[in-house]
């Protein structure tokens, strides 16, 4: 259960890509999505910085909140480029910290969240993809 004041409405959760990784049918990231008009998760494209063993049920949309507020978005180890989330997505993502494959220990909605979300800069959020 998680605690505390709710989080900072100004803060975004950024989901940041790779524009020219490849994916899909061999296409660069960034023209599936012109091409599309939809963002696909590394589970849809195959294509991740991260890992792809997320339970097959469960296949969030994953961004980090970007607290520090980065020019380089809250995660550019996954990507150059991001997606800035509006500050509606906080009111149906889930954070947690440490990052998802290292056994978080907190999990919190971000509307309630725990000082320990806004002060890491390794807070992970996902959205129901």
């Amino acid at each position: 259960m998680s605690s505390g004041p709710a989080l900072d409405r100004t803060l975004r959760i950024t989901v940041n890509f790779h524009p020219d990784r490849l994916c899909g049918a061999g296409r660069p990231m960034l023209a599936a999505l012109v091409e599309d008009g939809i963002y696909r998760s590394q589970f849809v494209t195959g294509t991740s910085n991260g890992s792809l063993t997320a339970h097959p049920e469960r296949r969030p949309i994953s961004g980090a909140l970007d607290f520090l507020r980065s020019p380089f978005g809250a995660a550019p180890r996954f990507g150059s480029s991001y997606f800035r989330l509006s500050a509606d997505v906080l009111d149906w993502a889930t954070c947690c910290y440490p990052d998802s494959p290292d056994g978080p220990t907190r999990n919190t909605a971000a509307t309630s969240s725990s000082t320990w979300v806004s002060r890491s800069p390794s807070t992970v959020c996902s959205t129901p993809g």
